[in-house]
């Protein structure tokens, strides 16, 4: 039988946005997300798990998801680089 994969444990912060970015999926679905994590890039990642939940969000058809920009004074802000047209400091 083959040795499992040996990942590196995530930092703090990482962790605590992983649980984040998996939080709301199903067990199965954050199983999967993880899963693809790994393949994807060689360990744990929350941004790839935030990618499958959009997914399964949008999925769904209930709801939408709106990405944030950061804006030139630090704040996060809906709509992306659209939404940062009209924004005022």
């Amino acid at each position: 039988m083959p040795s499992p994969a040996k990942l590196p444990k995530p930092e703090n912060d990482e962790r605590e946005h992983m649980l984040d970015a998996a939080c709301g999926l199903t067990s199965i679905e954050a199983e999967n997300a993880f899963a693809l994590s790994v393949v994807e890039s060689g360990r744990l990642g929350s941004g790839i798990v935030a990618r499958e939940k959009a997914s399964e969000v949008k999925k769904g058809g209930l709801l939408e998801i709106c990405p944030l920009a950061a804006s030139l004074d630090g704040h996060w802000r809906p709509g992306g680089a659209e939404g940062m047209a009209g924004a005022t400091a």
